[in-house]
């Protein structure tokens, strides 16, 4: 019995490489701060860590737009990929704390191809619903389908084996994944697609401007809630690494049904409504890890932690409605640079916190969400049908409308 994606043919390939990508990201992901720690780092030095390879990352994507120009997409992200791996052969085998950081920022550069994927994603599906299913399927529910059984797995095999062999788990699903991207059709460099703008161009575009700003204080205020909740979990709760990484794979419940079942009800289809539900499912999910005490009730908390996710992703799709066609390439840069800033940031202030009061970051974090719920009522102002996109050859700034987005940004 075949598996139907609704998905055309590059974005089936991007689905299952996504599933195998996320699965290496997955299966170490919730025990990485207790690693970093067992490596000797003291919780302001994990968030220096961990913040110090999100800044590496965000360096990466300044330089990604110079190098998508250069290098054709599916190579791209095989390079890309294929250091990743040698990122994870570094992490697995250091000694010391700061060894682990310079495996972690081999092992994001990544991030790099992540742009070109996106832009692939949007020009593969559909303009509206059927896009924004695109990126569900592929930025949700694929990831989540991966963490349903990755961090779980990471737990058991850090129990019964030590960390070294959950990297080498992740190696090996980060060669499936390569595997399977370079099986995507290769397209033409975007040089020879027409003027395809620049970052400027990004910060003139006012709609597409507020979503990034949106989507950098949304990922900022619930990783800072959300970064060290194993940590939280050990030390306070004194919770084994196996029992997280079972936790971990609860929220990739929480995600996989939260993003079907809000794409499923119509009168959910607004985007903002849909940001207001995942990351309130966060906030509330903090609330109960602050005054939980059993292990039914931290399952509930992980469940809504998987909203994190569902958040995360509708911001491509608003971002692939909002923007002319001309420009995608680069607003998915951008959006990359601040998703990352604020996933970067959020680690030094949560350490600082956690230094202090293990539940301040779950304090701080639950508190800032609510503000953050009714910004993001404000922001469906500027999320409106798109105009009709142009013809795949009408690739020019001055073929986009009046409509709420730039008229003629190019230069000149």
């Amino acid at each position: 019995m075949r598996l139907r994606l609704g998905l055309e043919r590059d974005n089936k390939r991007i689905f299952w490489a996504a599933l195998f990508d996320e699965g290496a990201f997955g299966i170490y992901v919730t025990i990485l701060p207790l690693y970093i720690a067992s490596l000797g780092a003291s919780p302001g030095q994990i968030g220096m860590v961990l913040g110090l390879a999100g800044l590496a990352r965000i360096a990466m994507l300044t330089m990604s737009s110079y190098i998508t120009d250069r290098v054709p997409p599916r190579q791209l992200i095989a390079l890309s990929r294929g250091l990743g791996i040698i990122g994870l052969a570094i992490l697995g085998l250091s000694t010391t704390w700061w060894l682990s950081l310079i495996g972690l920022i081999v092992a994001g550069t990544v991030i790099v191809s992540w742009p070109t994927i996106s832009s692939i994603i949007a020009e593969d599906s559909r303009q509206g619903r059927q896009r924004m299913r695109a990126f569900t399927m592929i930025y949700t529910i694929a990831p989540s389908a991966a963490l349903l059984v990755a961090p779980a797995s990471g737990g058991l095999i850090a129990d019964s084996f030590g960390f070294q062999a959950v990297f080498i788990a992740a190696g090996a699903l980060k060669f499936t994944a390569l595997a399977i991207y370079s099986d995507i059709r290769e397209r033409p460099l975007p040089e020879n697609k027409g003027y395809q703008g620049s970052l400027f161009d990004v910060g003139r575009n006012h709609p597409v401007r507020m979503v990034c700003l949106f989507m950098f204080a949304t990922i900022f205020v619930m990783t800072v809630a959300m970064i060290l909740v194993p940590n939280y979990m050990q030390d306070v709760h004194n919770v084994s690494l196996s029992t997280i990484g079972w936790f971990g794979s609860i929220s990739a419940i929480g995600s996989i049904a939260l993003g079907i079942g809000l794409n499923r009800i119509s009168f959910l289809q607004k985007p903002q409504i849909v940001l207001m539900i995942a990351v309130g499912a966060v906030g509330v999910s903090a609330l109960i890890l602050l005054l939980g005490n059993i292990y039914w009730l931290f399952g509930l908390a992980f469940f809504l932690r998987g909203g994190f996710v569902v958040a995360w992703s509708v911001f491509y799709s608003l971002l692939a409605e909002v923007t002319p066609t001309w420009l995608r390439t680069r607003v998915y840069v951008v959006a990359e640079i601040l998703g990352e800033s604020g996933y970067s940031l959020a680690p030094f202030v949560a350490g600082i916190m956690f230094g202090v009061l293990p539940a301040m970051p779950l304090i701080a974090g639950m508190i800032a969400i609510i503000p953050l719920m009714v910004a993001l009522l404000w922001l469906g102002r500027y999320i409106a049908p798109s105009d009709p996109e142009p013809d795949e050859d009408d690739t020019s700034p001055d073929s986009e409308s009046e409509s709420g987005r730039v008229t003629s940004t190019a230069p000149g």
